[in-house]
């Protein structure tokens, strides 16, 4: 094996830094890319699920107005029908009776869809049966709780 000159030395040594260089460039531009890949998932990230949340927000807001306008439909017909009343019967209904009849038809139609919803919520199914195992009277309708005595700290008042 021949020796080397130290000009083949310093032509090596050269060599090898340059090849040094290089790769740390190399390194420093993966680094950078990887960098900017995660800052650019982020501001994706950022982005999209604010529009998936307005998206959601969009359709509940769509839906929501669907029943509304569904109860304002129901409750449209159910005045006509009391108008029509009304106007087929005009000696006998007074207007506060009118007003009683739309009242009492708009509690029936608050009913109807509160007991509709119970009926979509089964958490409401497990409340209802503590209500119906309260004591009933002779004809068949729900009797009142007994009177509570009033309490005082410590002991019962006589």
């Amino acid at each position: 094996m021949a020796a080397m000159t130290p000009e083949e030395y310093e032509r090596l040594k050269e060599a090898e830094k340059e090849h040094l260089r290089k790769m740390r460039r190399l390194k420093q531009a993966v680094h950078e890319l990887e960098r900017q890949k995660k800052v650019s998932k982020a501001v994706r990230d950022m982005t999209e699920e604010p529009r998936r949340l307005l998206d959601e927000q969009e359709e509940l807001v769509d839906q929501i107005a669907m029943e509304a306008a569904q109860s304002e439909a129901r409750l449209d017909i159910a005045l006509e029908a009391a108008d029509a009343k009304a106007v087929a019967e005009p000696e006998r209904i007074s207007p506060e009776e009118a007003d009683e009849v739309i009242r009492r038809e708009r509690a029936r139609e608050l009913v109807r869809r509160m007991q509709a919803e119970d009926a979509s919520a089964p958490a409401a199914s497990a409340e209802t049966p503590a209500k119906e195992s309260a004591p009933k009277s002779a004809d068949g309708e729900q009797a009142p709780p007994p009177p509570r005595p009033e309490k005082t700290i410590g002991r019962m008042k006589p």
